[in-house]
């Protein structure tokens, strides 16, 4: 292959660009001083291409592939599009070499699907609303085992509403830290394995179609929300109230929970378990529930804490110059392990506290089969600060332990309900 043809850009495995010479200017309109080590090779690539790259990208990362060409359109500075094959390879010294060959094409427009499932789930970050999910498929399983009578026809409704109200969390948290600018001054980020979409960085949305998808979000939800009220008086007022308040001023000014020394993850530990199961119980038993509904959600919210945690590290360096004093940037990153291992060991804690003092079904001593995998996992967390690799390894690791932990756990009451409350011998 003869490079004269192409224009060669190097990159590392997070896709920041190393290497950008004159004739890469030229072919996308912008200077190296604003590109190198600054700008990913995403960022020049045109939005409807960029997931299924990152694909074939992450197969090279990952030494499943070692070469691959794709045509794609690429993005001018001036957002004007060109058809161009590029070559991407991992070089001997374990950077990536991404030859790029400018293409002639008709058609000045690009076909793309209506619904774009990919980029649906890119921007509301489809991977962590599980974090609302699995308490709440839990929370149904807890009432039939709690209550003698549950309202069955309302536990689609409570599912919407935990659905849109954590779709409203992300996308106003993606908007709110890129109109503050914290995302444009975060050049350290890890895309894909961490926690915003950068789905604006990148062109994937407009900040007003994101802004607009929360809005709407949270107005489905305040109408969900108002039959509740209907149904359960001022105490799922109560609960709705501060889900709304958590859910909008965790990112939002002048309160901006997230940059509040440690608030922004205690809401988490309280809202992403206790307050989903609790508020569910007590839609779903007509006010018939109690602390023991509250209490039981905490293990959920540790653990889905703990995944934030891993996901603010990358993070904490820009995060603290632009002013986000969260949780990670307080402890700084020797300690967050530590605080990762404190929550991990909470959630076991709670469990156990909760067997003994609030007679929770002893199948749920269950979930100390999760121990061998919490082993590995808390390995990796204390290697984070090893290389990039780790920092992406830990934060899949530990979300993983998150799903397989609330799935034994959620599994366990399964059990306990058929064999136990309604064992028929």
């Amino acid at each position: 292959m003869n490079n004269l043809n192409f224009i060669i850009i190097k990159c590392d495995f997070d896709g920041k660009v190393l290497t950008f010479d004159k004739s890469a200017e030229n072919l996308f309109g912008c200077s190296a001083l604003d590109v190198i080590g600054i700008k990913r090779i995403y960022n020049f690539l045109h939005p409807d291409f960029i997931i299924n790259f990152s694909k074939d990208f992450s197969l090279i990362i990952n030494k499943k592939k070692f070469f691959f060409n794709k045509k794609v359109f690429c993005l001018h500075s001036d957002n004007s599009e060109f058809l161009a094959t590029l070559f991407i390879e991992r070089d001997v010294n374990n950077f990536i070499t991404i030859k790029i060959k400018k293409e002639q094409f008709v058609n000045n427009t690009i076909k793309t699907k209506v619904i774009n499932f990919d980029k649906i789930n890119l921007i509301i970050r489809s991977k962590f609303v599980i974090g609302s999910f699995i308490p709440f498929f839990f929370s149904i399983i807890w009432s039939i085992y709690r209550f003698k009578f549950i309202d069955y026809s309302l536990i689609f409704l409570i599912f919407l509403g935990v659905f849109f109200l954590h779709v409203a969390a992300n996308t106003f948290n993606d908007y709110f830290d890129w109109k503050s600018g914290r995302d444009k001054k975060n050049i350290d980020y890890v895309l894909f394995s961490t926690g915003g979409s950068r789905a604006v960085d990148f062109k994937i949305i407009s900040e007003k179609h994101l802004l607009f998808i929360s809005i709407f979000s949270f107005i489905l939800v305040f109408i969900i929300g108002l039959y509740f009220v209907y149904l359960n008086g001022i105490i799922i007022l109560i609960v709705g109230l501060i889900a709304f308040f958590s859910v909008y001023f965790y990112s939002a000014p002048p309160i901006h929970l997230a940059s509040r020394y440690g608030l922004g993850e205690l809401m988490h530990i309280f809202c992403l378990g206790p307050l989903i199961i609790y508020g569910s119980s007590i839609i779903l038993s007509n006010n018939n529930a109690e602390f023991i509904d509250f209490f039981v959600g905490f293990p959920f919210g540790l653990l889905i804490t703990g995944c934030l945690l891993m996901n603010e590290y990358p993070d904490s360096k820009f995060d603290k110059l632009c002013g986000k004093i969260n949780l990670a940037v307080v402890l700084g990153k020797h300690y967050i392990p530590y605080m990762y291992l404190f929550f991990l060991f909470m959630s076991f804690c709670v469990i156990m506290f909760g067997i003994t003092f609030f007679k929770f079904p002893k199948i749920f001593y269950l979930v100390v089969l999760m121990i061998p995998y919490s082993l590995i996992t808390v390995k990796s967390v204390f290697k984070i600060s090893v290389s990039r690799k780790f920092i992406a390894d830990s934060c899949l690791k530990s979300f993983n332990l998150y799903f397989y932990f609330s799935l034994i756990f959620t599994f366990a009451l399964l059990l306990h309900v058929i064999f136990i409350k309604f064992n028929p011998w």
